[in-house]
This record gives C-alpha cells, sequence and structure tokens, in this order.
C-alpha cells in the first residue's frame, strides 16, 4: 500500500487546521485560510505534498456534495417572497456585471469573446459564504442592507447551475463555432431533460425505501447515492456532474427529511470541499507569483467594479447612499463557485488550465476585502448610524429551539399569547428569513454552548426542544440543563424508546410523538364508543403520568 496519499492528507489537516483557525480568530473567510494553507505546502511554497490523483478525487468528491447541498437549501418560496430585489435586482446585477467584467477581460487580454464572456459569468458570482457569516455574525439580516443582499444572494444562488451550463456551452463556441453550440444545446437540453425525469423517479424510490428505516446511517448513503449518482448520470449524459448534483438536491428540498440529509451529508461536504479548495492551492507553481502584481490588479478593478454596479443598482431601487454601500460592500467579493466553475470551463476547453491559479488568487483577494472593509465599516460605523437595533437582553422568556412544524406552531401560539421568546435555528437560510421577518432569532447549533447563550438560554424560563436529530437530542438537553438548572425543559422526540435517556439527561417533560398520536386515536375511538370525556381525560393522564412506562415494557416483552 502506497502511504504518500495518506501522508500528504496527514500533512495538509494539520497545517490547515492552524490556518484556518487563525483566519477564524481574526475573521477571515475560511476559504482564503485553505487556498493560503495548499500554496504554502505546494510547489509554489515548501513542496512537501503534490497534488495526487487521491486528492482530486476527493476533491471532486467535496463539489458535488457542494452544489448537491445547494439544491437541497434553495427555495422557491422565499425567492418569490424577496422577488422584486432577488429577481428584477439579481438579473440586473448579474447581466451589468456579466457586461461589464466581460469587456475588462477582452480588452485586458485580447481573449477570444465566449472566454471573456465566461470570465463574466463567473466575475458574477458574489461569496454567499461570506456574505451571509457577516450579516449573522454582526446582527445585520433584519437591516435594509442585510435583506437587499440575501434577497441577491438567493438568486445567484439559483444562477449558479444555469451559469455553468453555459460555460459547457461557451466552450464549444469557442471550439466549434454557433453551429456546434445549436447542435450542443440541442443535445444538452435532451440530455437535461432525461436527467431531471431519471432522477426524479430514482428519488421516489430511494425516498419511499428510506421512509421504511430510521437509521441515520441509511440516510447518509441515500444522500451520498443520489448526490453522486446524479453527477454521474449527468457525466454520463454529456452534462457537468455538478449540475446534475444541483438538481438531484432540488428534487429533494421539498421532502419533509430535507433538514435530516442536510444535517447528515454536511459534515462530508465540508471535509471534501475543503480538500478542494486546498488542491487548487496546490496547483499553483512559482510562476503564478511572477504575475502577482496583475492578480491585485484585476481584483481591485473587479472589486471595486462590482461595488459601484450594486451601488448605483440600490440607488436607483431608491435605497439610501449607507444601504446601497453596505450591500455594495457584501456583494462585491467574487464567490467560492467562480473556482469550480474556472475548473469547470477549463476541463471543456474553454479556459486556459493556467487561469485557475489566477481566478484563485482573485477570489481570495476579492473576499478578503470584502470581510475587511465590511468589518472595519461596521465595527467603527464611521459616518454611518447602526444598520440594526442593539441586541436586547431577554429574561424569562421561552427559547423555541429548532423551527420545524412543532416549533412554527409554538412559536404561533407564544406569539398570540403576548409572551417574550426566542428562536433558535440551525438552518441558516430559515433563520435568515425569520431575521428578515423581525423576529427573535439566532442561528446556530443546540449543542454548542456560545451559541445558547447567545440566545439566552442561561436565562429562559422555559426551553423547548424540537430538533429532528434524535441522536444529538440527549447531548443537547444534557447541555441545556447544565446552562440552566432552573428552566422548565421540553423535549420532543419521535420515539417511545429514547424517553427515558432525556429524562435522564435532564428534560423536565417528554414528549413522544409515536406515543400522542396513539393517545389522541384511542381518544377519538373512546369518544366514537361512548365514552365520557372524564373518563378519555383520566386514561390519558394515566398513561402520561406513568411517563409512558406501560408502552415501554410492552414493547419489551414483545421484541424478538
Amino acid at each position: 500500500m502506497d502511504s504518500t496519499p495518506l501522508r500528504d492528507l496527514v500533512v495538509l489537516g494539520a497545517v490547515a487546521f492552524f490556518i484556518t483557525a487563525l483566519s477564524d480568530r481574526f475573521r477571515f473567510p475560511p476559504l482564503v485560510g485553505l487556498l493560503v494553507t495548499g500554496v504554502l505546502l505546494g510547489p509554489a511554497g515548501f513542496s512537501i505534498v503534490e497534488s495526487s490523483v487521491s486528492i482530486r478525487l476527493l476533491a471532486e468528491l467535496g463539489i458535488t456534495l457542494l452544489l448537491f447541498t445547494l439544491g437541497l437549501e434553495f427555495s422557491l418560496h422565499a425567492l418569490w417572497q424577496t422577488r422584486k430585489l432577488s429577481l428584477l435586482g439579481g438579473t440586473l446585477q448579474i447581466g451589468t456585471t456579466v457586461l461589464f467584467a466581460s469587456l475588462l477581460w477582452l480588452f485586458w487580454q485580447r481573449a477570444p469573446i465566449p472566454e471573456a464572456v465566461g470570465v463574466g459569468l463567473i466575475a458574477a458570482l458574489s461569496s454567499t459564504a461570506v456574505g451571509l457569516r457577516l450579516l449573522l455574525e454582526h446582527g445585520d439580516l433584519a437591516a435594509p442592507h442585510g435583506r437587499a443582499a440575501f434577497s441577491v444572494l438567493l438568486f445567484q444562488d439559483a444562477a449558479v447551475a444555469p451559469i455553468f451550463l453555459l460555460l459547457q456551452l461557451l466552450g464549444d463556441v469557442q471550439h466549434g463555432g454557433v453551429w456546434k453550440l445549436l447542435r450542443s444545446f440541442a443535445l444538452l437540453l435532451g440530455a437535461a431533460v432525461v436527467l431531471f425525469i431519471s432522477l426524479r423517479l430514482l428519488i421516489g424510490l430511494l425516498v419511499q425505501v428510506l421512509r421504511l428505516s430510521v437509521s441515520r446511517e441509511a440516510l447518509l448513503f441515500m444522500g451520498l447515492t443520489i448526490g453522486i449518482g446524479a453527477a454521474l448520470l449527468s457525466h454520463m449524459l454529456g452534462l457537468s456532474a455538478a449540475l446534475g448534483a444541483f438538481i438531484a438536491g432540488l428534487l429533494l428540498s421539498g421532502l419533509r427529511e430535507r433538514y435530516r440529509l442536510m444535517a447528515t451529508v454536511e459534515p462530508f461536504r465540508d471535509a471534501f470541499s475543503s480538500l478542494f479548495f486546498l488542491s487548487v492551492g496546490l496547483l499553483l507553481t512559482p510562476a503564478f507569483f511572477q504575475e502577482a502584481s496583475t492578480v491585485f490588479i484585476v481584483a481591485g478593478i473587479l472589486f471595486g467594479g462590482k461595488l459601484l454596479i450594486v451601488f448605483g443598482l440600490l440607488r436607483a431601487f431608491r435605497y439610501p447612499a449607507r444601504v446601497a454601500l453596505l450591500t455594495g460592500l457584501l456583494l462585491a467579493s467574487v464567490g467560492e463557485f467562480a473556482i469550480v466553475g474556472f475548473s469547470l470551463g477549463a476541463s471543456h476547453g474553454l479556459f486556459r488550465p493556467d487561469l485557475l491559479q489566477f481566478g484563485s488568487g482573485v477570489v481570495a483577494l476579492t473576499m478578503l476585502s470584502s470581510t475587511v472593509l465590511y468589518t472595519v465599516l461596521r465595527k467603527y460605523r464611521l459616518a454611518f448610524p447602526s444598520a440594526a437595533p442593539p441586541e436586547r437582553r431577554t429574561e424569562g422568556h421561552v427559547l423555541i429551539i429548532g423551527y420545524g412544524i412543532t416549533g412554527q406552531t409554538i412559536h404561533a401560539a407564544v406569539k398570540a399569547a403576548g409572551l417574550p421568546y426566542a428562536i433558535m435555528e440551525l438552518n441558516p437560510f430559515t433563520a435568515a428569513r425569520l431575521e428578515e421577518a423581525g423576529e427573535p432569532v439566532i442561528h446556530g447549533d443546540c449543542t454548542d454552548e456560545k451559541s445558547l447563550r447567545r440566545a439566552g438560554a442561561d436565562r429562559a424560563a422555559i426551553i423547548v426542544v424540537a430538533i429532528s436529530d434524535t441522536l444529538l437530542l440527549p447531548k443537547a438537553v444534557g447541555i441545556l440543563r447544565s446552562l440552566n438548572p432552573s428552566a422548565f425543559l421540553a423535549v420532543r422526540t419521535r420515539f417511545v424508546a429514547h424517553i427515558e435517556s432525556l429524562y435522564a439527561a435532564g428534560a423536565s417533560v417528554v414528549v413522544a410523538e409515536e406515543f400522542e398520536a396513539t393517545l389522541y386515536l384511542l381518544a377519538l375511538l373512546l369518544r366514537h364508543l361512548g365514552v365520557p370525556e372524564e373518563r378519555i381525560g383520566a386514561l390519558q393522564e394515566h398513561f402520561r403520568a406513568q411517563h409512558y412506562e406501560l408502552f415501554q415494557k410492552q414493547l419489551l416483552d414483545t421484541a424478538p
């Protein structure tokens, strides 16, 4: 067995850990730290690690999962809610930026028109990861510039897959002219229809099988099978693998298992997509630094141009100047999908291979500029008033953790009763929509003590835990109980078998969905048989008072 790939992965992981930790400490985008790690360890640095076949294979898997989860997270409902700025503003932003960046590349590099248009399409995308993180860190999602930036970023996410398809078509134009373009377009359109129908049938079958099991492992393998299988099928049909993965995620986005699937696949996505950005750094050669001045100039022109375009568009939409400027800073970066786009374009003959190195440098510099300038502007405020109200220190409130059906129902009831409350939600897009609506929401993980304190878990009178991940429930309950020994801690779980472990972890009351559904059905049957309401209520309370012990004993007695 050749141990070189394993050694390289260990070295990459160790150095990436230290550099990304430093990046996080100084609030720099993690992608910048990953690219720097690759540069330091690759031929442009100390030549310790080579871009091996194993690393490239894992990196491609990361991009597949990245596009798959992008499809899972995408919400047509959210896009429609912000349709004025999302659809109109997003279209104008992308169109104007494509024109600006294409002309810049056309005259700067004397490049062919298809290559220039491809560069323009890639440059039009901003970094959702950087923009959303900055808004969440500063509590600005509910601010006017936060809502504006989020709307445009949402539209850009929807445009990723079509842009990747256009890059493939532009590669055909560059090497075969207009007739090859028309032929390729017809073939790709037919392939896309076949892909969509095939994936819809396959996913429907797999989901029906999945619902026979509650295993986390079954969910994980279904997600990996669909994401990677869709990418493979798309590649076999002549489409980009990334497009297939995105469509598969989009088809799954309406399922009730969506959030469980995202939570299961995300750790693998983060690990393997990080390897992709590391591998890009490994591709950089010493020759890259000979044109570093050009990279800085192009990055500066692109950043300034995108900033002015967004500023002008928002002023045309009658937004105040400070809102337009802050939004421009959030959208002026070139996004992480640009690196994927350069790689895809090179594989279809649209771009020169060395353009990936150049583009990666531009992406890193614009991300860094966006982060630093926005943070400085928000920290020192300069001439700008605060864009968001000061944080309120809520005490004695109801904390709702998880915003599924249970969380939404409790939220509506608590709000109608006029009680103070706060919401904690893991999904960033759900959190963003809630904050945009003016709700007191914290985006975070319920097993992270820092996030829980931000949500006021240590000061809440009542805490309702309604997350779908049953494996995390005992851990979350234990942390919550240690933070707030006196709170009334209500926990919802799916199965009776989990009840005792949750009481042991510190829950005040545990409600099992399957048991409560049984009690409700029992009440309906007894009522139909004419049993008095008092007797029905007494029976229900009797079972609840026993903490479901009778049902648990029955389950144990009938177990094989």
